[in-house]
């Protein structure tokens, strides 16, 4: 669906909302506050680690895809860090006044070594990525960021 999305409004600066965060309800509020329906690429959840693991091509290539196509669509990636805490990463095709871009978030908030709950980039553009998390960003700024030790 295309049409003319209005950028959902962020701070100069990169403030955060300090506090325990409920990243369902972040999310839910992003895709209302878009105005558009979102393709469904799916979700990967690899079984461990993201390092040496092969990507998840399918999903990953529904996102490119829908950048190219200009089309809304979401994607979430989970993997396990070292400790074995889980993280996923959100990410959003969203159009712009000026063509699409990419809305990413970061959710770290089972992570017992991250300083942040949830982390928040507006990019330029997405590609496929040969290894885990099967895409790579390009262009972005970080514009929020939630959680006890958000700045």
């Amino acid at each position: 669906m295309r049409g003319a999305w209005v950028a959902v409004a962020v701070a100069a600066s990169c403030g955060g909302n300090a506090g325990p965060v409920d990243v369902e309800a972040v999310l839910l509020d992003f895709e209302d506050d878009a105005g558009v329906s979102f393709e469904d690429c799916g979700s990967f959840a690899y079984s461990g680690q993201c390092f040496g693991s092969d990507p998840d091509t399918e999903g990953g290539g529904c996102l490119v895809d829908a950048f190219g196509a200009c089309t809304p669509a979401r994607y979430s990636v989970r993997f396990v860090t070292v400790e074995g805490d889980p993280i996923t990463n959100h990410y959003y095709v969203v159009p712009t006044g000026s063509g699409c871009g990419v809305v990413s978030f970061r959710d770290t908030s089972k992570d017992s070594f991250s300083d942040v709950d949830l982390v928040r980039e507006d990019c330029g553009g997405v590609d496929l990525l040969n290894t885990c998390p099967g895409v790579t960003l390009s262009a972005c700024d970080e514009t929020d960021r939630w959680g006890d030790d958000a700045e």
